[in-house]
């Protein structure tokens, strides 16, 4: 197997790049995030969330988490933030290839 620095191109050794995009600056999910973020909370806490209450600029989905977890449980348990987190990376590709949001 060829280590990563030992490939290359037409042009010279090939490169990677590995992008960031925590607040949407370079990817937009349509507001399928959001939409995620809600039905997890729902399967989670058993409570409706109001999609515009979500904050999501510029915060890890960690923060997103906490934060929804503080709004609707007031403190929200380790394991539920760990729920929260897992249900969401699992349904959020779902909710971008059908478009919601």
């Amino acid at each position: 197997m060829t280590a990563p620095h030992e490939l290359t191109s037409p042009s010279g050794p090939a490169r990677t790049a590995l992008f960031w995009d925590i607040d949407g600056t370079l990817l937009s999910t349509g507001g399928a995030g959001r939409v995620a973020w809600v039905q997890v909370a729902a399967e989670v806490w058993g409570r409706d969330l109001d999609p515009q209450s979500v904050r999501t600029a510029g915060l890890t989905d960690v923060e997103v988490a906490v934060d929804i977890g503080r709004h609707l449980s007031g403190a929200p348990r380790g394991d539920e933030v760990g729920r929260l987190i897992r249900r969401y990376e699992e349904l959020l590709p779902e909710r971008i290839r059908v478009g919601a949001g």
